[in-house]
């Protein structure tokens, strides 16, 4: 049985290559890539994890408009005009 050395060598170049291409373009990004922007220390800090009844209370207080209570827009004749 004969063995295919040019299709294996052809493989190992190819992953050789692909290897190299993607070490090179991961050190570029390393050296090119923006830092993070700062981060303010209010954002940072723990959040409790008890639920805040009085902000409940507000949210379920607020006023709730339905969708046909508010009138459409319509242009006046005099607008079209001009």
């Amino acid at each position: 049985m004969k063995l295919k050395t040019p299709r294996f060598l052809i493989i190992i170049i190819l992953t050789a290559i692909t290897s190299i291409f993607w070490i090179f373009f991961g050190v570029y990004r390393i050296f090119t890539a923006k830092p993070s922007p700062p981060i303010a220390p209010e954002i940072l800090e723990t959040v409790t994890p008890t639920l805040d009844k009085n902000a409940v209370a507000a949210i379920a207080g607020r006023l709730y408009i339905e969708e046909g209570s508010v009138a459409t827009p319509t242009a006046s004749p005099s607008a079209n005009e001009q």
